[in-house]
Formats: C-alpha cells, sequence, structure tokens
C-alpha cells in the first residue's frame, strides 16, 4: 500500500492564457518533438480509434471527470502517464485541472489505463505500471490521495472487471512463459508440434499463441485470488453483473460447430473457408467457476456491447447470431445470417428478442427500462432508436424526451484536425458553448510545422486515391523537391506528426528536412477491400504509389529522381512488391516488422498459422509446389529479389520479426546489394519506447536525407552509421555501373 502520490516531474500540459506570445523564431520539428508529444493516452485512440468517448471518464453522478495523457521521456527511455481530474461545475472557468498521478513505464505496457469511478464517487480503479514492474489494479482516493495496489499477481494483468463497490474484481493475466529446455528434453529432445513457432525453439521458450491464452481470476477484498478455469479465451469482450455474481465475457471458439455454418458462413466465405475462431459469449459464476454458453451461436467479431440490468436478473447483448435449434429451410437461413440484439435471463438463459440489425447501444435508462440504439458505423449521428419491454415483448417506441447531447452535464472533447494540434475543450450541450480545458503541447507553438492538406490522385490503373500531403515549412511552390511515400492509412481529423503510426514513420520531421511527404490513404470507392487477398492486392497498391509520384511530378512539386517509401506491417508486402515489379524509380526505401507474402514467411508461418499460408497462397496464384510454382516466382517478391535496384533499410522489432525479414537481407547481402538491418529484441510492433523510436524514426530521417539528398548529421556519434552507409553508396555505384555497362552492350 502507497500512501502518497508519485510525481516524478517533467513539463505538464497547460492551460493557454489569453496573452500567450509567440517567439519570432522557430525550431524545426524533430523526432524528438514527436517523442515528447502530449497525446490521449487511451489505447484505442492511439491505434487510431475516434476519440469520440474516450477523452474522459465522468464520476457517478457526473459531478467530476478525469483525463489520462501520455508523453515520452526521451532522456529516460520511458513514457509519462498523468491523471487529471476536474471539476465538471466550474469546467467554463479555465480552472488548472488537478495533477492526481504520474507513473512511468520504461516496458512497453502503458504506466496508467481503464480507469473506472466507483460508486462513492471518489475512488478511481485503474490499471497501473511503474517504471519496469508488472501491470496491476490499482485504486486511488481522490480526496485522500491515498493510493492502494488491488492485486499483485507475478505476470501482467491484461485487463479487469469489477462492480460499482470494487468488490470484487475480475482479473486477466497473462500466462507465464514455459521454458522448453526442461529436464526431460534435456535428456529426450524437444517434441516439435505444429503449433510452434520456430523462434520459441530458438529462444528454448513457448509463447506460441500466448495472445489467445490467458488465466482468469476472481480476487475478494481480503482474501487471495481464485483462478477461474477459462484459460483459453479471455477478457475480449467482458461485462460483470452488478451483484458481482457473474462475469459475461467473449471466448474463442475454434471448432465451430456444424449449427453455426449458417451464421457464421459469410464470414468464413469472406476467408475462403479458412479454419478460423469465432467469438462467443459465456457466462460464468464467480463463486464456483461454473461456465456456459450464453447464448448458442456466435457473436460477431466486428463489434458488440453487453449491459447488465441493475438487479442483475437480465443482460443485454448487441450484435450476437440466434440459436439454430428449432429452425429449418429458408427461416433458418434467414434467422442465421442476421445478427441482433437480444436479452438474457439470468440465470436461466431465457432469451428474447430486441432489435434485428447491427445496433450499437447507446444508453440504458434504468428509470423507463428504455434501451436507446444507434446504427454501428453511423458515427455518432445516426437516427436514433428506442426499445422496451411491454408485456413479455421487447418492442419499438417512440423516443421521448432523449437528446443526444445530455447525457453528460458537459461534454469534454479532443480536438484537433490535420494542421492543429489536438487540444482538450469543453462543451454546454445546451449552449454550444466551448473553453478550452487543456493545450496538450504548448511548446508546439515554438515549432516550425510544415503544412498538410488532403489530396487525391489517380493510379496508374485508374483509380482514385485519398491521401495526405505533407509539404516542408516555407515551401516555395515550382521548387522540386525529393518525396517520401508513407503508406498505411491516412485520416483527414487526425493531427499526425508521425504518420498513422510510430514505427518507421516521421511526416513532420522529414519535412522540415525538406522533403514532400505523401501519405497514402484508401480508395472513396472502397474497392480496396474487393482487391485484398487476391492476386490483384499488391499491384493494386503499387498503381497508387505510381499514381502518387505522377501526381506529384505533374505539379511541379518534386525531382522524381529523388522519391522514397516507406513500408510498414502489411504494407510491407506492398512496399517490397513495388521494389521488385515497378517500373518507377525508388531511390531509397524502408520495411518495418512487417508481412511479405513470401516464400520463406511462408515456411516460418506454415506450419501454425493458417491464415497467412491462405493468404500467401491467395495473392500469389496457389501454393509454392507443383503447379502453383511457376505462379509464385511471376508474382512472389521471394523470387524477385535480385531486380532490386533500391536501398533498402529494414527494421526487425522481435526474434520473430527478425527471422522473417531474414531471407531479404541475406539475399540481397548475397546480390551485393545495399542493404541494413536494425534488430530491436524487445520492441512492440508499435512501438513504445523512446530510444526504439529514434532507432526507427530518426534512422529513417537519417536514411533519406543520406541516399535522396546526399548530406549526413554532423553528431559525432553517427559517424559509424554514415561509414556503414558509405559502403553501401560504393555497392550501390558499382551496380549502377555494371547495369549501364549491361545496358550499353546489348544495344
Amino acid at each position: 500500500m502507497l500512501s502518497s502520490v508519485q510525481s516524478f516531474g517533467g513539463e505538464r500540459p497547460q492551460l493557454v492564457r489569453p496573452n500567450a506570445t509567440l517567439q519570432d523564431t522557430k525550431s524545426p520539428v524533430t523526432v524528438a518533438d514527436s517523442i515528447r508529444m502530449t497525446r490521449l493516452a487511451d489505447p484505442w485512440y492511439l491505434l487510431g480509434a475516434s476519440s469520440e468517448g474516450r477523452v474522459a471518464e465522468f464520476s457517478p453522478d457526473g459531478t467530476q471527470f478525469t483525463v489520462v495523457l501520455r508523453k515520452g521521456l526521451l532522456e529516460q527511455n520511458a513514457n509519462e502517464y498523468s491523471l487529471y481530474l476536474c471539476q465538471t461545475a466550474n469546467a467554463f472557468e479555465s480552472p488548472e485541472p488537478t495533477l492526481l498521478l504520474t507513473f512511468i513505464s520504461s516496458s512497453n505496457r502503458p504506466a496508467i489505463s481503464d480507469v473506472k469511478w466507483l460508486d462513492d464517487n471518489e475512488t478511481l480503479m485503474f490499471l497501473g505500471a511503474q517504471s519496469g514492474g508488472l501491470r496491476q489494479v490499482y485504486t486511488l482516493n481522490t480526496s485522500s490521495k491515498k493510493i492502494t495496489k488491488v492485486t499483485d499477481f507475478q505476470t501482467d494483468v491484461r485487463s479487469y472487471e469489477t462492480t460499482k463497490i470494487g468488490d470484487p474484481v475480475v482479473v486477466e493475466t497473462e500466462p507465464p512463459v514455459v521454458k522448453l529446455l526442461t529436464t526431460p528434453a534435456k535428456r529426450d529432445g524437444i517434441i516439435v508440434g505444429t503449433s510452434q513457432l520456430l523462434a520459441d525453439l530458438v529462444l528454448l521458450e513457448d509463447r506460441s499463441d500466448t495472445i489467445a491464452k490467458s488465466q482468469v481470476s476472481v480476487k475478494c477484498k481480503g482474501s487471495a485470488p481464485v483462478e477461474l478455469d477459462l484459460v483459453k479465451g479471455g477478457l475480449f469482450s467482458s461485462s460483470l453483473s452488478p451483484d458481482g455474481k457473474y462475469l459475461v465475457t467473449l471466448t474463442r471458439t475454434e471448432n465451430i460447430p456444424d449449427s453455426w455454418k449458417p451464421g457464421a458462413e459469410p464470414i468464413l466465405r469472406g476467408l475462403d473457408g479458412a479454419p478460423v475462431w469465432m467469438p462467443q459469449y459465456t457466462l460464468i459464476s464467480t463463486k464456483t467457476g461454473a461456465k456456459q454458453p450464453l447464448i448458442d451461436a456466435p457473436a460477431s467479431p466486428f463489434g458488440s456491447e453487453i449491459v447488465w440490468s441493475s438487479d442483475s436478473r437480465s443482460v443485454i447483448v448487441t450484435n450476437v447470431h440466434l440459436p439454430c435449434s428449432g429452425y429449418q429451410g429458408s427461416r433458418r437461413q434467414s434467422e442465421d445470417s442476421e445478427t441482433y440484439v437480444v436479452a438474457i435471463g439470468i440465470p436461466g438463459l431465457e432469451l428474447s428478442k430486441v432489435a434485428k440489425g447491427d445496433l450499437k447501444l447507446v444508453k440504458l435508462e434504468e428509470n423507463t427500462k428504455t434501451l436507446i440504439f444507434e446504427p454501428r458505423n453511423s458515427g455518432g449521428d445516426g437516427e436514433r432508436l428506442a426499445y422496451q419491454k411491454v408485456k413479455e415483448a421487447w418492442k419499438q417506441v417512440p423516443l421521448v424526451n432523449f437528446d443526444r447531447t445530455r447525457t453528460k452535464q458537459v461534454r469534454v472533447e479532443l480536438d484537433e484536425d490535420l494542421n492543429t494540434p489536438p487540444k482538450i475543450f469543453v462543451v454546454d450541450p445546451d449552449s454550444k458553448r466551448k473553453s478550452l480545458l487543456l493545450d496538450l503541447n504548448p511548446q508546439f507553438r515554438q515549432l516550425n510545422f510544415g503544412t498538410v492538406e488532403a489530396v487525391t490522385w489517380q493510379a496508374t490503373d485508374g483509380h482514385i486515391v485519398q491521401g495526405g500531403l505533407y509539404r516542408p515549412p516555407n515551401y516555395e511552390p515550382g521548387k522540386r523537391y525529393p518525396a517520401v511515400i508513407q503508406t498505411h492509412g491516412f485520416n483527414s481529423s487526425r493531427f499526425w506528426i508521425d504518420g498513422p503510426w510510430t514505427t518507421a514513420f516521421a511526416a513532420q520531421a522529414l519535412a522540415a528536412e525538406g522533403f514532400l511527404v505523401l501519405q497514402v490513404g484508401s480508395s472513396p470507392d472502397g474497392q480496396d477491400a474487393t482487391y485484398a487477398i487476391t492476386t490483384q492486392e499488391a499491384p493494386r497498391q503499387m498503381a497508387a504509389y505510381e499514381g502518387g509520384i505522377d501526381y506529384l511530378d505533374r505539379i511541379g512539386a518534386i525531382d522524381r529522381d529523388r522519391v522514397g517509401i516507406i513500408g510498414f506491417s502489411m504494407t510491407c508486402y506492398h512496399v517490397k512488391y513495388a521494389l521488385t515489379h515497378s517500373k518507377y524509380k525508388f531511390a531509397a526505401a524502408v520495411v518495418a516488422d512487417g508481412t511479405d507474402a513470401g516464400y520463406f514467411q511462408y515456411i516460418l508461418l506454415g506450419v501454425n498459422d493458417s491464415q497467412t499460408v491462405m493468404e500467401a497462397e491467395k495473392v500469389n496464384g496457389g501454393p509454392p509446389f507443383g503447379d502453383g510454382l511457376s505462379s509464385w516466382i511471376k508474382r512472389s517478391v521471394s523470387f524477385q529479389i535480385d531486380k532490386v535496384q533500391t536501398p533498402l533499410r529494414i527494421q526487425a522489432l522481435s526474434p520473430f520479426s527478425v527471422m522473417g525479414e531474414w531471407d531479404w537481407f541475406a539475399a540481397m547481402s548475397l546480390l551485393k546489394k545495399p542493404v541494413e538491418m536494425i534488430y530491436l529484441p524487445e520492441a512492440e510492433h508499435i512501438l513504445e519506447k523512446p530510444w526504439e523510436r529514434m532507432v526507427s524514426q530518426q534512422g529513417d530521417v537519417d536514411w533519406f536525407v543520406f541516399w535522396l539528398k546526399g548530406e549526413e548529421d554532423p553528431d559525432p556519434t553517427k559517424a559509424e552509421q554514415y561509414a556503414r552507409w558509405h559502403e553501401l553508396r560504393r555497392l550501390q555505384q558499382q551496380n549502377s555501373t555494371k547495369s549501364q555497362a549491361g545496358s550499353a552492350a546489348m544495344h
């Protein structure tokens, strides 16, 4: 038990005062500025979700709310998370929010997350991790500032659920890592199973399927936690009954019953029949651990809500299929192909339909027992629907006296756009009065940002592409700049200082070095998904990159001989395809921790990842054996590496990642082509630690400045880096000379 708030200093977000002045001289944006940027800490927002409903957590009586922010501490190689408290009544009077708590995490785990108010309106429960410690459940009394550690598990707590009084607490913890080199294994050897990852065999640790595996325990106040028999599945989506007696959780079902297949068929068809897991809701007794299916049917994997009645005697579940029993023929097919909102009695599991369709539950009005929904993908602007239970059946009723803006006394919003850094405002839902609460990054007023605009262009295959164009500060029309293409999405409503992710991308830092940066988004016609996991997926994306080059050349903005490109995750495949198949020239490239549907990754994953195998076979025209091999030789990036003429920087972010990237590094090295691999063995896919971000993002800035501008950072600590790159440039020049000689001989 801790008795005082822990604070570790650092510049905090500030309220902008009316008379704040700007300095005349502004500094260029750097990767360090990006790392130190204060951001909303909600993990889904950081992954690209809307900030709507994620900015503030209101107390049950609505009189207070909390906000959690994060920023990187570059010198300490850590991330600082800060929990602020605001009083609703005077939120418009521009008071300084109260800093309740600061935790610092030196691991990849959030230091503060999943903040919940308890019913006393003064106690907060949250997941916390300090320094390199494990993530556990804590409480914080907002009046006394007393912090209490609720759990003390030997592994990280992934998620938790609790009641309004904070007891019991149901937690999902990571399973311990299983050591493969046991005493029997030393004697008899290790039997390699089809689910075994090669990286695990090298590390002698079984980490296979650790995302799917978890341990779920119930912790009651004053007693030791009791583990439930629910090792596989975990709390993907869960809810604890108000009386704490039952838990409803979304679990994995890999052996899909035949009776489910009509309902699951659209999803299975979308994956071409490949084995997949389907989500199912399970009801668990927190007292006995007994579990049973809540509904004998799958839930949709694309979003669902669970809401309990206040008496814990029923639960509302959205976006689920209905059980198949009792239906035959066309009626069964019709029932199973739709999703529904259902009400289920507890503990008898009596099921009644509430509404048909994929509806998002907005609110349960307890006083009138009214459920209010909106279409799931409406973005909060769709027509709202109300349902009440009339006798034994649920009926749609008129929406009476419901104002979507009055769910809270005030709204707390994060405002940002392409050129406006995020700020937090409070909004009066009646008068629409708006007041600034927190300027998250007042230091940005001293930085010279490049302007960003949304643009569209025509790909070389004719389809239209949306994206964002970052221009250098003090951009000069008519001047032709070097350019870097960043892949993997675009959002015109977000202030993306890096791009969509913190791995590899560095848009504003590149713009500050005199680059145009084109952030590639999707097609406005929504047809990208139609071509996904087909032989046309990579050619379509390559055409988008080529069309972007043509667009920038046509408006007189770039030197098309100085164009670089970055791929991350799934777009590594698209970038590698462009490097091996496009007639357009790329002067330098980066790929970071990605899939490439190549032969080596196919073999590496083939024994335990049917999804990856299926996708690789689909995009390459079949399996790489027998008659299918000729299609792979034509299409697969693995068999075209000899065609690469571009200096390539590869980022591997885990032991598994370094294996997946090895064939390209080895092949280009054997072919005497300029290639460098950077290996960060403890990194996350989306980078968290500041030093790893510097290696990834600043390394990319240096890489493109070196290859596209012929310039070097004079920092003496980078001398060894440039010595390596000069050797790569020598290889590039030798290859260019050979290519020119070969071309002259042909003519």
